[in-house]
């Protein structure tokens, strides 16, 4: 994702995050990716029936 790199590189070059704080943040990104698509698919569900 396009945002996703812009807001990584910039969490970088501004303070400088680990390999760690960089793997838990796109772990967190992940599951709340999940989490919208889960939540999308119901809304979609719930107003076409």
């Amino acid at each position: 994702m396009k945002g996703e790199c812009a807001m990584v590189r910039a969490a970088e070059g501004e303070h400088g995050i680990t390999q760690e704080e960089r793997r838990a943040y796109e772990e967190r990104f992940a599951a709340f990716r999940e989490f919208a698509a889960r939540e999308r698919g119901a809304i979609l569900k719930a107003l076409e029936g």
